[in-house]
């Protein structure tokens, strides 16, 4: 066979499979099982194929037909212009996450005002925000919370790989639990962050039904779902950030899309932070949540 019959034969399962990128998922799966790169199927389609290679195309095929995520099956996704490392225990990184990146690295400190800065990144699953705002900021030291050590595991390998571990601080905690003001007897009891970021869950349990399956049938649920309340986790690591954050200091979220916030000024929750920024996407959905600790610090500029 043929490396253009391969690939063929590839998109007209995933079709067959009701996957809507069955074409791109092809190329995709064919350039990691055959060895080659991307470019090689459009420039070299007549180059045989060894039935190796072609068993783990087809393998691949079969179980992204199944609903696999591509990402699982490369084992890899591109995040932000890094390449991170992804598996069953972490969610996929997405595009609407780097609107978050963006908006939080404009929250630190300039680095003429503050040479060295330190945030937290809560439940950060592959690390992906984390390990970005690191590339951002040489000057910035990141904590990466998660409660599942599973998660870290990745984290940390994609830190490594990245060159930014002896920056990262990784954490089993659920939300800011570890940092309580109850267990002010611990190291991370006494830290205060000038930046606290999180994707937190915030799919509507009646939403999860309707989800794509590769999202509702593999990706951590726990990661997705937030129960009755889309605003559930940001509620809670809001409350607890207030003692946490430097006076001045930066809550940067991501939100939904599919539950508008409205007039940021009237949100309740945010009670103690004086300057709230929702910051839409390209799509002009209301994509991240600002909010700025109250304190009289305001030396702070735009890194």
């Amino acid at each position: 066979m043929r490396v253009r019959d391969a690939v063929r034969e590839a998109a007209e399962r995933l079709r067959a499979g009701s996957i809507e990128s069955y074409r791109l998922d092809a190329e995709l799966l064919a350039s990691r099982a055959l060895g080659i790169r991307r470019i090689d199927l459009l420039v070299a389609p007549d180059r045989a194929v060894d039935p190796g290679p072609l068993e783990q195309l087809r393998a691949l095929t079969s179980r992204r037909a199944a609903g696999e995520p591509v990402a699982y099956l490369l084992g890899e996704r591109e995040f932000a212009g890094l390449r991170l490392r992804v598996d069953a225990r972490v969610l996929v990184p997405r595009p609407e996450t780097e609107h978050l990146v963006e908006a939080a690295a404009t929250c630190l400190p300039s680095r003429d005002a503050r040479p060295v800065v330190c945030g937290i990144d809560l439940g950060t699953g592959s690390g992906a925000i984390a390990i970005a705002l690191l590339y951002r900021r040489p000057g910035l030291r990141m904590i990466a919370v998660d409660r599942s050590v599973g998660a870290l595991g990745v984290a940390s390998n994609n830190a490594v790989r990245l060159g930014v571990r002896h920056r990262l601080d990784l954490v089993a905690s659920d939300w800011l639990e570890a940092f309580a003001t109850t267990r002010e007897d611990t190291r991370e009891a006494s830290a205060r962050f000038d930046l606290v970021v999180s994707n937190p869950p915030y799919i509507l349990a009646s939403e999860m039904s309707a989800l794509p399956r590769d999202v509702r049938d593999y990706e951590p649920a726990l990661a997705l779902c937030s129960g009755d309340d889309a605003f559930a986790a940001h509620r809670a690591i809001a409350r607890a950030a207030r003692t946490r954050l430097a006076s001045g200091g930066w809550l940067g979220f991501e939100l939904s899309g599919s539950v508008a916030v409205g007039d940021p000024a009237s949100l309740d929750w945010l009670d103690g932070y004086d300057e709230r920024r929702v910051i839409a996407d390209y799509a002009g959905i209301e994509r991240v949540l600002l909010a700025r600790r109250c304190g009289d610090d305001d030396s702070r500029e735009s890194a």
